[in-house]
């Protein structure tokens, strides 16, 4: 795949993604070696998959096939919930395993940031940055 290409699939992903949508990118790959026999209990992909090093060798070379962007609306008492927090005096942040840009999208749509919001990077959080401030404050 082109760099041009690559870039086409990321702008399109950002761009789903400050929508609030999940993103998922399929592909698809035709050579899995010793997985191509795969069926389940016992078989030896098991073991070649506990190792997290060894997704990189299933996950390269594959074909794309095309990027989806999932909805995955909060729960309807989440906006609710946020504005109790906030009366409350309870400084409320999003930490999310999600792209960080359907994290602040979601964050908005919930009422823990606004458009006018100025601290979304104090607000908003992937799981790697708020342990990565964690660790910078002890």
């Amino acid at each position: 795949m082109s760099a041009a290409h690559k870039n086409t699939i990321k702008v399109e992903m950002q761009r789903m993604a400050s929508k609030g949508l999940r993103t998922l990118l399929m592909s698809y790959k035709t050579n899995l070696g010793n997985l191509n026999s795969y069926n389940g209990a016992n078989h030896q992909a098991h073991s070649f998959l506990a190792n997290s090093e060894n997704y990189l060798k299933l996950e390269s070379s594959s074909i794309f096939l095309g990027l989806v962007g999932i909805l995955d609306p909060a729960r309807p008492e989440v906006r609710e919930s946020i504005r109790q927090c906030a009366a409350a005096g309870i400084f409320v942040i999003m930490i999310t395993g999600d792209n960080k840009k359907t994290a602040t999208a979601i964050a908005k749509e919930v009422g823990i940031l606004n458009e006018n919001d100025t601290d979304i990077e104090q607000r908003s959080y992937t799981g790697q940055q708020f342990f990565e401030n964690l660790s910078k404050e002890e």
